[in-house]
């Protein structure tokens, strides 16, 4: 007789992926944004809808078995499509509003950017800047009075570039665009305090 299996739920495979790929529940559940407990009973109706075993529960957190290895190749190249999808959407939004998020350091983020992204507030309010910041090398620290001083001109194979990247497939939308052609202005009036030939106390009002 038919197994009576169940039909495919989205929010379900994301969960399965998340704990195959971190490892465990906490961390799936981090990365989804959502409580471990949610991760736990979609992953368990998975299995049981499914009647399939995707994971061991050890110790040390959840290793995917070989039946689990199977279905997993066909989830990540769906999450792939969907990603992919996402992307292309998005790409097409030519509204001013909406969430945007970027990736900086974490000396941009607590020195240079705080007054800009308050301006892009103020010209765009119904934009929603979400910042990830990373923990890079320091370069500005030596524009910083109290801190260090320059002793001379940087080494040429010490300066590095600064860049406003973003995805191919979102070029096209409004809010990217929007901040990325704000920021490239910005920047471009700090230039001289990137290149440390001004500090931050002489900055321009």
């Amino acid at each position: 007789m038919a197994q009576n299996h169940r039909h495919l739920d989205w929010n379900d495979l994301r969960c399965v992926l998340a704990v195959a790929e971190h490892g465990g529940l906490a961390a799936a559940a981090r990365a989804l944004g959502v409580n471990h407990t949610t991760v736990l009973r979609r992953v368990n109706a998975f299995e049981e809808a499914q009647g399939l075993r995707l994971f061991e529960r050890l110790p040390s957190g959840y290793l995917v078995t070989p039946g689990g290895e199977e279905l997993l190749a066909s989830v990540r190249q769906i999450s792939s499509l969907v990603t992919d999808l996402e992307r292309r959407l998005t790409g097409r939004d030519l509204r001013l509003e909406g969430v945007l998020r970027v990736a900086t350091t974490d000396t941009l983020a607590s020195s240079i950017l705080p007054q800009h992204l308050a301006a892009f507030h103020v010209r765009y309010p119904d934009i929603v800047v979400e910042l990830a910041v990373g923990n890079l090398p320091c370069y500005l620290g030596d524009v910083v009075p109290e801190r260090l001083v320059r002793l001379g001109e940087p080494l040429p194979d010490a300066v590095s570039e600064l860049w406003l990247l973003m995805h191919a497939d979102l070029s096209r939308t409004a809010r990217v665009r929007a901040f990325n052609t704000f920021m490239a202005g910005a920047l471009a009036g700090e230039r001289d305090l990137l290149e440390g030939r001004r500090d931050r106390s002489s900055r321009s009002r």
